[in-house]
């Protein structure tokens, strides 16, 4: 296997965030998310999505379990495109969900994307993240 990307991160952060990219046609927007191995889905703010042209009406909802077994129920929409962590991915499932205002992100890297990928390593004995097909 070789790697796609190396990425740094800061280890004594609460959270690994990193730069993401979505497209819709000719539209892109940049986002602030952070990769949670935890979460089936990825997960982008609903204002982003349809700015993008993404139409969260005709999406069906899904129903997730978050802390304390809560259930959130979100349009999940199918990207057209999904970068993150130096790779490009089509057709990436994502559910449309803000997060709490104060944590300030975009969104979640989730196992819709992650699991794209045959290996993924933190090493925070030089603070990277890599992506292995």
């Amino acid at each position: 296997m070789r790697p796609i990307v190396r990425v740094p991160f800061l280890a004594t952060a609460p959270l690994l965030v990193i730069q993401c990219f979505v497209w819709r046609g000719n539209g892109m927007g940049v986002l602030r998310m952070a990769v949670d191995t935890g979460s089936s889905f990825v997960i982008i703010k609903p204002e982003i999505l349809l700015t993008l042209g993404y139409d969260l009406t005709a999406a069906p909802p899904m129903t997730i379990y978050g802390i304390h077994a809560q259930a959130l129920t979100a349009p999940q929409v199918t990207l057209e495109r999904f970068g993150a962590i130096g790779a490009e991915e089509a057709n990436v499932d994502c559910l449309a969900l803000s997060l709490p205002p104060q944590v300030g992100l975009d969104g979640l890297v989730g196992l819709s994307y992650l699991q794209r990928f045959s290996l993924i390593t933190f090493n925070f004995s030089d603070n990277s993240l890599t992506l292995q097909r």
